[in-house]
C-alpha cells in the first residue's frame, strides 16, 4: 500500500490510476521501485492493490449473507418443528451469489494480465 501511494503522489494521481491494469502502470512502477527498490522482484499481479476498503467490503457482505442463511435454515427447522440440518447446498449458493462479483473481476484482470502480457 505505502509504495503504491508513493507513487501515485510521485505522479500526481489517484491511488486508482497506478494500478497494474491502468494507463500509468508502467511510470506507476518505475515509480513505485524508485521509492522501494526492495520490491523489484515483487508483482503487483493479484495483490488487490489499492483495492483494500472494496476486498472488506466483499468479504464482510459474504460473512453477513451466509450468517443470514444459516440463521434462515436455523429459524425454518425450529417453525416447522424439525431438527437444524444444514442445507450445504443453499448455503453454497449463497456463497457463491456474493462471490459472483469477485470472480468477475478476477476474470477480468486475468484476462487484462494475459492481452499485456502478449503485447
Amino acid at each position: 500500500g505505502k509504495a503504491y501511494k508513493a507513487a501515485a503522489k510521485k505522479l500526481g494521481l489517484d491511488i486508482m490510476q497506478v494500478s497494474s491494469i491502468s494507463t500509468h502502470s508502467a511510470a506507476a512502477y518505475r515509480a513505485m521501485i524508485e521509492a522501494y527498490p526492495g520490491l523489484v522482484g515483487e508483482s503487483r499481479r493479484g495483490l488487490g492493490l489499492g483495492r483494500k476498503r472494496q476486498r472488506a467490503k466483499n468479504r464482510d457482505a459474504y460473512i453477513v449473507a451466509v450468517m443470514n442463511e444459516q440463521r434462515r435454515q436455523r429459524e425454518a427447522a425450529v417453525d416447522n418443528g424439525e431438527p437444524y440440518v444444514l442445507d450445504q447446498d443453499a448455503l453454497a449458493e449463497v456463497a457463491r451469489k456474493v462471490s459472483r462479483k469477485d470472480l468477475a473481476y478476477a476474470q477480468y484482470l486475468a484476462n487484462s494480465y494475459f492481452e499485456q502480457d502478449r503485447a
